[in-house]
């Protein structure tokens, strides 16, 4: 998967799940750290190639009420076990322990680097799949 554009005009770009049964009721993550997500739903096979690729490209992307049963239990299963509360889940599939640096980034920083996710993170997700009654990517 490519990384997506991550700022505009020097704001962070920001993914928006939107809960398909309440429009109030969403989750803010950054563009990189949802890149960093699909990734690796993708490399532990979560959903089939096609539903993949549409989460990744917002307005198109969604889960159901079935599916983010499946998502919630792969975080239970897959993700959040192998973190820890410190830990970092970064885009090639590697975990860390310490902090990813924040800023000063490159052009020339590898992009695993930059792009993470938290464990804190991947909890707020998996909240998120469990009352949900399904959601898009905005």
């Amino acid at each position: 998967m490519l990384p997506s554009r991550e700022t505009i005009e020097g704001y962070e770009v920001t993914v928006i799940l939107v809960d398909m049964g309440d429009d109030k009721h969403d989750l803010q993550l950054t563009n990189r750290g949802w890149d960093c997500f699909v990734t690796n739903l993708s490399r532990e096979s979560v959903f089939v190639t096609k539903k993949i690729e549409m989460l990744a490209i917002p307005t198109v992307g969604s889960l159901n009420s079935k599916e983010c049963k499946i998502l919630s239990k792969a975080l239970r299963k897959k993700f959040i076990p192998r973190l820890s509360d410190q830990g970092f889940l970064f885009w090639d599939g590697s975990i860390g322990s310490a902090s990813p640096p924040q800023t000063g980034y490159s052009l020339d920083t590898p992009y695993h680097l930059v792009s993470h996710l938290s464990k804190k993170t991947l909890e707020n997700i998996l909240g998120f799949s469990d009352t949900s009654a399904g959601f898009v990517v905005l």
